[in-house]
């Protein structure tokens, strides 16, 4: 949840009033660069709340691939939420998510 409060904080006050567009972006958080894509729909128009969807990508893939693979972009389009693809943690030159596999325990 902390996470998803630190994306909606930089996403309202970094980029209100844009049309139809995609930011690659970063933040830091205990020392690791989080890099994501975000999308944004060009009915957002920053004066209202909105959903925000995180598209994560599967083991081995990587944000850019799952932003065309699972993509939501239409449905952002037409609903009028806020998409975010994160990009996960590198390892054995795998990315992935700490799922809870054996050697994954330190994995961000």
């Amino acid at each position: 949840m902390k996470y998803i409060t630190i994306l909606l904080l930089i996403i309202g006050f970094s980029f209100p009033n844009f049309a139809q567009q995609t930011i690659d972006g970063s933040i830091m958080h205990d020392g690791i660069q989080r890099d994501y894509i975000l999308y944004i729909p060009a009915i957002y128009d920053g004066n209202t709340d909105v959903p925000l969807v995180l598209n994560f990508h599967g083991f081995g893939s990587n944000a850019n691939e799952q932003m065309h693979y699972g993509d939501f972009r239409d449905i952002a389009d037409t609903e009028g939420f806020l998409l975010v693809h994160p990009e996960g943690t590198l390892s054995n030159g795998d990315q992935f998510w700490n799922v809870g596999f054996p050697g994954t325990a330190q994995a961000q």
